[in-house]
């Protein structure tokens, strides 16, 4: 599912152990899915454009940012929109594996998938991925999952993604 983002959210849930991320397109389409602790230690490389496996460089992040890129920003806060649409369906699916999509473009994308199905295809858009890096930390936080967030830390302002 590929398409401009308005709203996104992610929430640490007790109960499930897991992360709710919830994202809302500017056409009112609402996608859900959860987020795994061991999700989290492949996504985070990924967020950075490495191989999640060797931490290697699979796409090369520019830094050809225009002042709308500088500019960029989600709703502060959720909203769920009215007569939402479920491409994924109303109950969040788990997400199990990613991928990188067109890494030869200069915005390759990250296929977030569930083990069967239709998942999210997200644009490595760096200012973009700043917010949901911001996000995603203050739920690892809230989570207490003792990851190690130094590498996430330490990439939201590495020259990589800006």
């Amino acid at each position: 599912m590929s398409q401009a983002i308005k709203q996104l959210q992610l929430r640490y849930h007790n109960t499930e152990d897991r992360i709710l991320l919830t994202i809302a397109t500017p056409t009112n389409q609402v996608m859900k899915a959860w987020i795994t602790r061991r999700y989290v230690k492949i996504l985070l490389p990924a967020l950075q454009g490495l191989n999640p496996e060797t931490l290697k460089p699979i796409v090369e992040m520019t830094d050809n940012l225009s002042r709308e890129d500088l500019n960029y920003k989600l709703e502060n806060q959720f909203n769920e929109p009215e007569n939402p649409r479920y491409p994924l369906g109303e109950d969040p699916i788990i997400l199990n594996s990613l991928r990188f999509v067109k890494q030869d473009v200069p915005m390759p994308r990250l296929a977030l998938e569930p083990k069967g199905g239709s998942g999210i295809l997200l644009n490595l858009y760096p200012p973009f991925v700043r917010a949901l890096q911001s996000q995603l930390a203050s739920a690892i936080i809230k989570a207490d999952w003792q990851l190690d967030l130094d590498p996430m830390v330490g990439f939201a302002s590495s020259h990589r993604l800006q």
